[in-house]
Protein backbone atom coordinates (compact mmCIF):
# COMPACT_ATOMS: atom_id res chain seq x y z
CA UNK A 1 0.00 0.00 0.00
CA UNK A 2 3.00 2.18 0.52
CA UNK A 3 4.03 2.02 -2.77
CA UNK A 4 1.19 3.84 -3.99
CA UNK A 5 2.21 6.54 -2.21
CA UNK A 6 5.73 6.63 -3.14
CA UNK A 7 7.26 5.02 -0.62
CA UNK A 8 9.65 2.26 -0.91
CA UNK A 9 9.08 -0.92 0.85
CA UNK A 10 9.26 -4.24 0.82
CA UNK A 11 5.73 -5.71 -0.08
CA UNK A 12 5.24 -8.01 2.35
CA UNK A 13 3.12 -8.18 5.06
CA UNK A 14 4.79 -7.24 8.18
CA UNK A 15 2.72 -9.72 10.22
CA UNK A 16 3.55 -12.75 8.66
CA UNK A 17 5.91 -12.00 6.82
CA UNK A 18 5.33 -14.02 3.77
CA UNK A 19 2.15 -12.57 1.68
CA UNK A 20 2.04 -9.44 -0.35
CA UNK A 21 0.15 -6.92 1.87
CA UNK A 22 -2.99 -5.78 0.49
CA UNK A 23 -5.84 -4.27 2.41
CA UNK A 24 -7.69 -7.96 2.55
CA UNK A 25 -4.67 -9.70 3.10
CA UNK A 26 -3.59 -7.67 6.17
CA UNK A 27 -6.82 -7.27 7.95
CA UNK A 28 -8.96 -10.36 7.41
CA UNK A 29 -6.58 -13.13 5.56
CA UNK A 30 -3.29 -12.99 6.78
CA UNK A 31 -2.22 -16.26 9.15
CA UNK A 32 -1.34 -14.09 12.39
CA UNK A 33 -4.59 -11.58 11.35
CA UNK A 34 -6.90 -14.85 11.34
CA UNK A 35 -5.82 -16.22 13.99
CA UNK A 36 -7.01 -12.63 16.42
CA UNK A 37 -10.16 -13.54 14.57
CA UNK A 38 -10.75 -16.96 15.34
CA UNK A 39 -9.40 -16.14 19.60
CA UNK A 40 -12.37 -13.53 19.90
CA UNK A 41 -15.12 -15.04 17.16
CA UNK A 42 -14.94 -18.55 19.46
CA UNK A 43 -17.70 -16.60 21.49
CA UNK A 44 -20.21 -17.41 17.96
CA UNK A 45 -20.23 -20.79 16.46
CA UNK A 46 -21.57 -19.19 13.30
CA UNK A 47 -19.23 -16.01 13.09
CA UNK A 48 -17.03 -19.04 13.23
CA UNK A 49 -17.87 -21.19 10.38
CA UNK A 50 -18.28 -18.29 8.63
CA UNK A 51 -14.97 -16.40 8.67
CA UNK A 52 -13.07 -18.73 6.09
CA UNK A 53 -15.16 -18.19 3.71
CA UNK A 54 -15.13 -13.59 4.23
CA UNK A 55 -12.12 -13.09 1.53
CA UNK A 56 -12.49 -9.12 1.46
CA UNK A 57 -13.10 -6.95 4.34
CA UNK A 58 -16.64 -5.51 2.61
CA UNK A 59 -17.62 -9.30 2.94
CA UNK A 60 -17.15 -9.46 6.80
CA UNK A 61 -18.97 -6.24 7.33
CA UNK A 62 -21.82 -6.70 5.32
CA UNK A 63 -22.17 -10.56 6.63
CA UNK A 64 -21.28 -9.71 10.68
CA UNK A 65 -23.95 -11.63 12.16
CA UNK A 66 -26.28 -10.13 14.75
CA UNK A 67 -25.99 -10.98 18.59
CA UNK A 68 -29.36 -11.92 19.51
CA UNK A 69 -30.24 -9.91 22.88
CA UNK A 70 -29.82 -6.59 24.13
CA UNK A 71 -26.61 -7.14 26.54
CA UNK A 72 -23.28 -6.08 26.93
CA UNK A 73 -22.18 -8.74 24.79
CA UNK A 74 -24.40 -7.56 22.16
CA UNK A 75 -23.19 -3.88 22.19
CA UNK A 76 -19.25 -5.15 22.08
CA UNK A 77 -20.54 -7.86 19.37
CA UNK A 78 -21.09 -4.74 17.08
CA UNK A 79 -17.95 -2.82 17.50
CA UNK A 80 -15.87 -6.10 17.34
CA UNK A 81 -15.05 -5.89 13.47
CA UNK A 82 -13.88 -2.22 13.59
CA UNK A 83 -11.97 -2.82 16.52
CA UNK A 84 -10.29 -5.65 15.14
CA UNK A 85 -9.54 -3.76 11.74
CA UNK A 86 -8.62 -0.60 13.47
CA UNK A 87 -5.88 -2.15 16.27
CA UNK A 88 -4.53 -4.29 13.55
CA UNK A 89 -3.95 -1.13 11.53
CA UNK A 90 -2.44 0.26 14.10
CA UNK A 91 -0.55 -2.06 14.94
CA UNK A 92 0.81 -2.53 11.25
CA UNK A 93 1.69 1.51 11.33
CA UNK A 94 3.69 0.82 15.07
CA UNK A 95 5.27 -2.24 13.10
CA UNK A 96 6.53 -0.28 9.44
CA UNK A 97 6.97 2.92 11.37
CA UNK A 98 8.19 2.54 14.61
CA UNK A 99 10.25 -0.56 14.67
CA UNK A 100 7.70 -2.05 17.53
CA UNK A 101 7.52 -5.67 18.38
CA UNK A 102 3.84 -7.15 18.32
CA UNK A 103 2.83 -10.27 19.70
CA UNK A 104 -1.01 -11.21 18.81
CA UNK A 105 -1.99 -11.57 22.76
CA UNK A 106 -0.66 -8.22 22.99
CA UNK A 107 -2.90 -6.77 20.41
CA UNK A 108 -6.06 -8.99 21.30
CA UNK A 109 -5.97 -6.88 24.33
CA UNK A 110 -5.22 -3.83 22.17
CA UNK A 111 -8.56 -4.96 20.59
CA UNK A 112 -10.48 -5.51 23.61
CA UNK A 113 -9.39 -1.61 25.23
CA UNK A 114 -10.93 -0.44 22.30
CA UNK A 115 -13.84 -1.99 22.29
CA UNK A 116 -14.36 -0.88 25.83
CA UNK A 117 -13.04 2.72 24.85
CA UNK A 118 -15.98 2.74 22.45
CA UNK A 119 -18.24 1.94 24.67
CA UNK A 120 -18.56 5.37 26.45
CA UNK A 121 -19.93 6.33 23.08
CA UNK A 122 -23.72 4.99 24.00
CA UNK A 123 -25.24 5.52 27.35
CA UNK A 124 -26.99 1.99 26.93
CA UNK A 125 -23.72 0.58 26.38
CA UNK A 126 -21.99 2.64 29.68
CA UNK A 127 -25.35 1.36 31.76
CA UNK A 128 -24.21 -1.73 31.03
CA UNK A 129 -21.24 -2.11 31.18
CA UNK A 130 -21.48 -1.10 35.08
CA UNK A 131 -21.93 -4.51 35.86
CA UNK A 132 -18.68 -5.44 34.28
CA UNK A 133 -14.66 -4.78 34.79
CA UNK A 134 -12.16 -3.95 32.36
CA UNK A 135 -10.44 -6.84 33.72
CA UNK A 136 -13.33 -9.42 32.93
CA UNK A 137 -13.64 -8.13 29.20
CA UNK A 138 -9.52 -8.55 29.44
CA UNK A 139 -9.39 -11.81 30.91
CA UNK A 140 -12.79 -13.67 31.00
CA UNK A 141 -13.60 -12.61 27.09
CA UNK A 142 -15.69 -15.93 27.41
CA UNK A 143 -17.13 -14.89 30.73
CA UNK A 144 -18.47 -11.43 29.67
CA UNK A 145 -19.57 -12.48 26.04
CA UNK A 146 -21.00 -15.39 27.17
CA UNK A 147 -21.74 -16.69 30.74
CA UNK A 148 -22.95 -13.14 31.61
CA UNK A 149 -26.01 -13.34 29.47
Amino acid sequence: MLQKRGVQTPNRCCLCKSEEETLNHLLLTCNFTRQLWEVLLVVHPDARHALPCWNTVLEVLQNWPVWNGRSLAAEIWDVLPYAVMWTVWKSRNAIIFDNVNVSAGMIIQHIKASVWQWLNMSSRAMELREKVQFSDLVHGWRYVMVDQQ
